[in-house]
């Protein structure tokens, strides 16, 4: 898997969590690895 494609998904992940909470949970992103 190339660096670029786990960027797009993680930023994915991101955009899905922020609109499921309405807000970004960027604590625990770190926490995750994200």
């Amino acid at each position: 898997m190339k660096a670029k494609n786990k960027k797009k998904l993680a930023a994915g992940l991101r955009t899905t969590v922020k609109k499921v909470l309405g807000k970004p949970k960027t604590g625990n992103f770190k926490n995750l690895g994200f």
